[in-house]
């Protein structure tokens, strides 16, 4: 249920419905949550970027549970760098809409703005 409301809240800042098929929820519920909700809502968030369609199905929630790899991470990169590249693939997912960005990541729409005007800046380590 919870699983479902979440889906549905964001249904608001999507222009989609999304759907989780039954394997999919199979997979929800045998996972083990060591956080709390935010837990589940990153990984719900995370698999409506991965998903192709509406629905979502295991493989979708598998593949962002970190199943399945979806891009190689350099070693090198800092944690600054990371969070950069993540919000930046959102933005373009969601064509740069702040607000759905903003709620997909957890953060305020000005902390979003901050963050991405930071990556305009000069790297003072350059």
């Amino acid at each position: 249920m919870l699983a479902r409301a979440i889906l549905r809240d964001n249904k608001e800042q999507q222009s989609k419905t999304f759907h989780l098929t039954e394997s999919a929820l199979a997979v929800l519920k045998a996972h083990r949550y060591r956080g709390n909700i935010r837990e589940l809502r990153n990984i719900l968030s995370r698999a409506m970027v991965l998903a192709n369609t509406n629905v979502i199905d295991q493989a979708v929630i598998r593949q962002s549970l970190g199943g399945e790899k979806v891009a190689p991470v350099r070693q090198n990169l800092s944690l600054k760098d990371v969070e950069l590249r993540y919000l930046q693939q959102l933005m373009e997912t969601h064509k740069g809409d702040r607000e759905i960005v903003a709620g997909i990541a957890g953060i305020s729409v000005r902390s979003l703005y901050r963050k991405l005007q930071q990556s305009d800046e000069p790297d003072p380590r350059d």
